[in-house]
């Protein structure tokens, strides 16, 4: 190759000098060469494994990753004839010996014969098997649960269980990497899914924690849960999703340019990539094996972002922000991070929202699909180095400052981002209609809204819409425009 694109830049008059600066290349590359001989077998030893239990991962999003596992094994089965993917979470308290408490994780899935279940076992600690149910994950919150796992699954003809055990502790001990299976005769035949049993609990249970993990996978699977995609269960009760105290889609406020909605859809459509399922690099359309491991284990990934930025009806300190979800969980709840500006040419970062009185308390909030992105392997963050995830903050924020004057300052365009358009109109705290704000006439109500928002989340009925808020700051402009010469409302008036 090097011989002919010689000749064809330069004809017969250097081919024997590069000729020779080629061998002499060669023969000096060739030198340091050994044979080949057998490759080493790594077999990792039960300590490192057991090791995955001191990895930080919160045990949240330990039973979170066992969630995804279920729901993934579900999807990937079109013939099940469950309408969603339903998992219960049971603790069961062993009063007498207090370290054999026991959780037990159960999926309504297709389940998996005894080589498909040895398979994904093997393959999950090499990082693989995600298609099959399991992944890495799925040892690192086993691990960091508890010290013994029982895996059993069944398909729906399949005639028995077949039971996988993994015992870290005992690995550990005796240092051999064998992991038993049994099978367990079936009580219904057309039974079917996977559980997975973790005793020995590294975090010992309590009652209290029932409420909490309601709490939290709530709020981590609303969109999927209220949307009736999705349903789990923690000790046999039914696990409720966080909704969104936003103003509704109708409501607006008036700006220079028209009427501006408290909501901005998201819907961009992107180019699609195949995804490798082994390292999970995603890839050009058209590849073959992916660039970054090798491996030809591809599959087509349809990638778009879609959602929503809207406006909560009640300000907070801590409590607004955005969601951004991949495959239905919330990987980053109230997120901060669009709300500030970095300038390319100095790096410094700008806050830009919250700004006005009362000062470090927001309302924009929003829900972003992005299932594209990849994230850490706790999945409590986006590779935010990834062009993946800077393709969505274009998207949402767009690129200059969300300040109109800070971008004429700066250089840019009008930001017409989602987030852009719902920060003009919203970012100030008046109370009444202008900006949605309720008020008393006088002043904003703050403390007001936020025990209304209470309420709301508390699911009671009369505060499920917005029209208790809407009515206070309706009132509010009623009474200032009569010079505030109004006795101050009835409280069924202003919505209380």
């Amino acid at each position: 190759m090097l011989i002919d694109f010689v000749r064809t830049l330069d004809g017969e008059g250097e081919l024997s000098t590069w000729g020779a600066a080629w061998q002499r290349v060669h023969a000096s590359r060739s030198s340091g060469w050994t044979r080949s001989h057998e490759p080493v077998l790594v077999t990792p030893s039960a300590r490192v494994l057991s090791a995955l239990g001191d990895i930080d991962m919160s045990e949240v999003n330990c039973f979170a990753e066992l969630v995804d596992n279920a729901i993934d094994a579900w999807a990937a089965d079109s013939e099940l004839v469950d309408a969603i993917p339903r998992i219960s979470i049971h603790f069961e308290r062993d009063v007498a010996r207090r370290r054999q408490d026991i959780v037990v994780i159960r999926d309504n899935g297709p389940g998996m014969d005894r080589e498909t279940l040895a398979s994904a076992v093997a393959l999950s600690w090499a990082g693989r098997a995600r298609q099959a149910g399991l992944g890495l994950g799925f040892n690192i919150a086993t691990a960091r649960l508890g010290r013994y796992i029982t895996v059993r699954s069944a398909k729906i003809d399949s005639p028995a269980w077949t039971v996988l055990t993994i015992d870290l502790l005992g690995m550990s001990q005796s240092g051999k990497w064998d992991l038993p299976v049994m099978t367990q005769e079936k009580i219904e035949s057309d039974d079917h899914g996977t559980e997975i049993t973790i005793r020995g609990l590294r975090e010992p249970w309590r009652e209290s924690k029932g409420g909490t993990l309601r709490r939290h996978l709530g709020d981590l699977y609303s969109y999927p849960i209220r949307s009736g995609m999705l349903a789990i269960e923690v000790n046999g009760r039914q696990v409720g999703p966080r909704q969104p105290c936003i103003w509704g889609e109708t409501r607006s406020v008036s700006r220079r340019g028209g009427p501006v909605g408290a909501m901005v859809k998201i819907d961009v459509p992107l180019s699609d990539a195949v995804l490798c399922l082994d390292c999970q690099h995603s890839n050009p359309a058209k590849s073959e094996a992916c660039s970054w491991c090798g491996n030809s284990g591809l599959v087509v990934q349809r990638r778009k972002v879609w959602g929503w930025i809207g406006v909560q009806r009640y300000l907070d300190s801590s409590d607004y922000g955005i969601d951004f979800i991949r495959n239905g969980r919330k990987i980053l709840r109230r997120d901060k991070s669009l709300f500030s500006w970095e300038n390319p040419d100095t790096l410094s970062s700008h806050l830009e929202y919250p700004l006005e009185v009362p000062g470090n308390r927001g309302r924009i909030v929003g829900e972003v699909h992005c299932d594209h992105v990849p994230v850490s392997y706790r999945k409590d963050d986006f590779n935010r180095d990834s062009a993946e995830w800077r393709a969505v903050v274009g998207i949402v924020r767009g690129e200059g400052p969300l300040r109109p004057l800070y971008a004429r300052q700066y250089g840019y365009p009008v930001n017409d981002s989602p987030l852009a358009v719902i920060f003009r109109a919203f970012y100030r705290n008046d109370p009444g209609l202008k900006c949605l704000i309720p008020g008393d006439g006088t002043k904003a109500i703050h403390s007001q809204a936020a025990e209304w928002a209470r309420l709301f989340h508390g699911g009671v009925p009369e505060y499920q819409s917005d029209e208790a808020w809407y009515r206070a700051a309706q009132v509010h402009d009623q009474i200032r425009a009569s010079g505030g010469s109004d006795t101050e409302p009835p409280a069924h008036e202003m919505g209380g």
